[in-house]
């Protein structure tokens, strides 16, 4: 049984892809009949008006202009109450639905953070190398549409020996992996001391992914890269706070 929806991956017009959502609705509708059928249930969303709100006063002039010239001339609502969190320094778990402008709730205030402070550093973790180098690419055109010096690169196990020095040095924004974290990053951390000590973002994307014994693996592996910024920020922190417990 072919479940797939088959859409055209082209660029059509969006009555031809509204088009064949329906028709392929209505192949899952006929497919469901079938007493042995997999398709269980079909649920119909009904389409509702986005909720917006201006661009915050405290968003830069230029990232505004940034923003207006790549057609977001409003934030969604849950992009705006996310950078004002982050600006605010307060921890933010978005959950939104898919296509809903999440990458703009993280890379808003880091971009922002970056302009106020050209020294600061953020790091991106994906899942996937391929999810890093296209959201490399979505920052990176921000980046350049704001005719902006801030760097970014990718770490991961295809970075070449002699650019890891360059990116741990240079780099405004680290994006890597879990993988690449754990066996690449933590056990040098030291060489990271220039990243970790001005570190001010820390994004973790798609974070569904990380259920089970996946995401326990990933839990300790962020405890133990907190521990390491913390060291390198203050020592052995255990010292510096008394009755603060380390990760042995």
């Amino acid at each position: 049984m072919n479940l797939s929806l088959g859409l055209s991956d082209g660029t059509g017009a969006g009555v031809a892809r509204r088009s064949g959502i329906e028709s392929s609705v209505a192949r899952f509708t006929q497919l469901m009949t079938d007493p042995d059928s997999p398709i269980r249930a079909i649920r119909h969303q009904p389409a509702r008006e986005g909720e917006f709100e201006d661009h915050p006063e405290s968003v830069a002039l230029v990232l505004r202009q940034t923003l207006e010239s790549r057609g977001i001339a409003r934030l969604y609502t849950h992009q705006a109450e996310a950078f004002r969190h982050c600006h605010d320094g307060k921890n933010v778990v978005v959950v939104t639905p898919t296509a809903s402008g999440k990458t703009l709730c993280y890379n808003l205030p880091v971009l922002q953070r970056l302009i106020e402070d050209p020294s600061a550093r953020a790091m991106y973790l994906f899942p996937t190398k391929a999810l890093a180098e296209d959201q490399l690419h979505e920052f990176q055109a921000a980046v350049d549409a704001m005719g902006s010096d801030i760097r970014a690169f990718t770490y991961d196990g295809d970075t070449p020996q002699d650019a890891r020095r360059a990116i741990r040095e240079r780099a405004n924004v680290v994006l890597t992996n879990p993988d690449m974290l754990h066996s690449g990053i933590l056990p040098h951390h030291t060489k990271w001391a220039k990243c970790f000590e001005n570190l001010r973002y820390v994004v973790i994307d798609e974070l569904h992914y990380y259920r089970g014994v996946y995401g326990s693996h990933l839990a300790n592996v962020v405890i133990l890269w907190i521990e390491a910024a913390v060291h390198l920020l203050f020592g052995d922190h255990r010292e510096s706070q008394g009755t603060g417990r380390g990760v042995d």
